[in-house]
C-alpha cells in the first residue's frame, strides 16, 4: 500500500515516547482489536495517519460491531483496564528509592513501565478510528435535516461527553477556590510571591486547600515527560487570572453547559426519532471523546511518576534529562554513542511505522518521509464548531506555552493546537480557534469544559490571521471571519 498521509496533531513528543508508542502500536493493538496497526508517522512535530489504512480499519471495526454489537464497548473496557494498570505501576515506581537501585534494577523498573505504557497504545490510536465510524454514521443520518446549518451544531452536541474528566474536575475545583478568594481580590493584584506569603501567614486554611489541590493535580502539566510539576505559584497565577473575571459566573457556565448538553442530546434524539442503534452510536461517540482525555491523563500521570527514574538514569548516563528523552529505552542501557545520537536528534528527528516496520530518521533522511503541506486558501476560514457561541474579539496567536502571557481578557486565542499548558490562556480568552483538531482533541474537550466558543480544524487560521485582527468567531457554523 502506498500511504496517503493526512495530519492529525502537532505536538512535541520525545524519541523515548515515540519509540514506545510505535512499538505498542505494532505489537499491542492487534491483540486487543484483532487487526494489525501498520501505518503512522511523526515528522518533526507533525503526526500523520494513513487515510487508506484508516478507512480499512474503520470498515473492520464496523464489521466486528455487526457481529457483536458490544464490540466497541468491550474495547473501551479494555482501554480503561490498561489505563488503570499503567497508573498503578507508575505510582509503584514513583514510590521506589531509585537512587539506591542498581542499573539492572533501574532497567527492570523502566521495562515494567514500558510494558504497561505500550498496553495503553490501543487507547491512543483506536479512538481516531472509532471517531471515523461515528462521523460516517451520524453525519449520514444528520444529512436528512432540512436546516443544513444545524448539522454541525447537532453533531457537536451528540458527540460531546457528559462524563467529567479529571482535568474537568480540576477546573471546577480551582474555580471554587477562586470563589473563596473573591473577598481578597485586592491581594491578588500583588506579585505572586507576596500573595503566597500573605495567604500562608494570615489565611492558612485556604492556603492549605491550594496545597492540597497542587498535590492532587501535580501531574497535570506534564505530557509525554515534558513539562513541570504543578506548583503553588502556578496555581496562584491561575487564580489571579480567574479573579479578573467572575468565578461564580464561570462555574455556573460550565455546570449549565453540561446540563444543556444532556438536555439537547435528548431533544435531538427525540426530534429525529433515532433508533436504538443510532443512540448506541451516540453513546459510543461521547465515551470515545471522554476516553481520549482519560488516556492522556493516564500517560500524564505515568510521565510524572517516572520522572525521578529518568532523572536518575540521566545522571548515570552523564547527560541531561532532556537529552535522555532523545534516546530509546534500549539505548539508555546499551553501549552506544549516546551523545552523538542526542546531538543529532536534538536538531530534528522523524519516526515512521510503515507496513509494520519502525524507522527513526535524522538529518537529510527526514526529507524522505516529509509531507508536502496543503496549499493555503485565504478567502475563508472554515473549521468545525467544538463549543457553540458567536463572539467577536481581537486575535492573539500563541505558538507555545511561553507565549500564553500575551492573552488578555476578551482575546480570541488562535493556535495550531493546544495542550494542557494553554489552559490558563484559554480561561482568559473569549474564543479559541485552531488549525488542527477533531471532536476528540484537547482543544475541543477543554473548550466544552470551559464553555468557551471554539472552532477547530481550520488548517489555516494561524497562517491567515495576525495579532490584532478583529474577528467574529461563529462556532455554531464553524466559521471565522475578519471584520476589521
Amino acid at each position: 500500500m502506498k500511504p496517503d498521509w493526512y495530519q492529525i496533531t502537532k505536538m512535541i513528543i520525545p524519541v523515548f515516547w515515540m519509540d514506545l508508542l510505535m512499538r505498542g502500536a505494532r505489537s499491542k493493538i492487534k491483540q486487543v482489536v484483532g487487526m494489525d496497526y501498520l501505518y503512522y508517522k511523526k515528522v518533526r512535530k507533525r503526526s500523520y495517519l494513513c487515510r487508506k489504512h484508516h478507512e480499512k480499519y474503520k470498515n473492520f471495526i464496523i464489521e466486528q460491531k455487526k457481529k457483536d454489537e458490544r464490540f466497541i464497548w468491550k474495547l473501551m473496557d479494555e482501554f480503561y483496564k490498561e489505563c488503570q494498570e499503567l497508573e498503578e505501576t507508575s505510582k509503584r515506581i514513583y514510590d521506589t528509592d531509585v537512587k539506591n537501585k542498581s542499573l539492572e534494577e533501574l532497567k527492570e523498573l523502566l521495562e515494567q513501565f514500558d510494558e504497561k505504557a505500550q498496553c495503553v497504545t490501543p487507547a491512543l490510536f483506536i479512538p481516531f478510528v472509532i471517531e471515523r465510524v461515528v462521523e460516517d454514521t451520524l453525519k449520514k443520518e444528520l444529512e436528512r435535516i432540512k436546516d443544513k446549518e444545524k448539522i454541525n451544531e447537532y453533531y457537536v452536541t451528540l458527540t460531546a461527553p457528559t462524563k467529567e474528566t479529571r482535568l474537568g474536575k480540576a477546573q471546577k475545583e480551582i474555580l471554587r477556590l477562586a470563589i473563596e478568594l473573591e473577598n481578597k481580590k485586592q491581594l491578588f493584584k500583588k506579585d505572586i510571591k507576596d500573595i503566597k506569603n500573605e495567604l500562608e501567614t494570615f489565611h492558612y486554611d485556604i492556603f492549605k486547600k491550594i496545597q492540597d489541590y497542587v498535590e492532587k493535580y501535580k501531574w497535570s502539566e506534564i505530557r509525554y515527560s515534558y513539562g513541570e510539576e504543578l506548583t503553588v505559584e502556578t496555581v496562584l497565577q491561575r487564580l489571579k487570572n480567574i479573579l479578573e473575571k467572575d468565578p461564580k459566573e464561570q462555574l455556573a457556565k460550565i455546570e449549565n453547559h453540561q446540563k444543556l448538553i444532556e438536555e439537547k442530546t435528548k431533544e435531538i434524539i427525540h426530534e429525529l426519532n433515532l433508533d436504538e442503534d443510532l443512540q448506541d452510536i451516540i453513546e459510543i461517540a461521547k465515551e470515545n471523546v471522554f476516553m481520549r482525555t482519560h488516556k492522556l491523563e493516564a500517560y500524564n500521570i505515568g510521565s510524572f511518576c517516572i520522572k525521578p527514574l529518568l532523572k536518575e538514569l540521566a545522571r548515570r548516563n552523564k547527560t541531561s534529562y532532556e537529552g535522555l528523552l532523545l534516546l530509546t529505552k534500549d539505548e539508555m542501557f546499551d553501549n552506544v554513542d549516546k551523545y552523538s545520537k542526542i546531538r543529532e536528534r536534538g536538531k530534528e528527528f522523524a519516526i515512521a511505522l510503515e507496513d509494520g516496520n519502525i524507522t527513526l530518521y535524522t538529518g537529510e533522511d527526514i526529507k524522505k518521509i516529509d509531507v508536502a503541506q496543503e496549499e493555503i486558501k485565504t478567502d475563508k476560514i472554515q473549521g468545525y464548531g467544538a463549543c457553540k457561541g458567536i463572539v467577536k474579539g481581537p486575535v492573539k496567536k500563541i505558538g507555545n506555552k511561553f507565549e500564553i502571557h500575551k492573552i488578555n481578557k476578551g482575546d480570541v486565542l488562535v493556535a495550531e493546537f493546544t495542550t494542557p499548558d494553554f489552559v490558563p490562556a484559554m480561561e482568559k480568552s473569549v474564543a479559541i480557534v485552531t488549525d488542527i483538531g477533531g471532536i476528540t482533541s484537547h482543544t475541543a474537550i477543554v473548550s466544552r469544559e470551559l464553555g468557551i466558543p471554539c472552532v477547530i480544524g481550520t488548517k489555516i487560521a494561524t497562517k491567515v490571521l495576525k495579532d490584532g485582527d478583529i474577528v467574529e468567531v461563529d462556532a455554531n457554523k464553524g466559521i471565522v471571519r475578519k471584520i476589521e
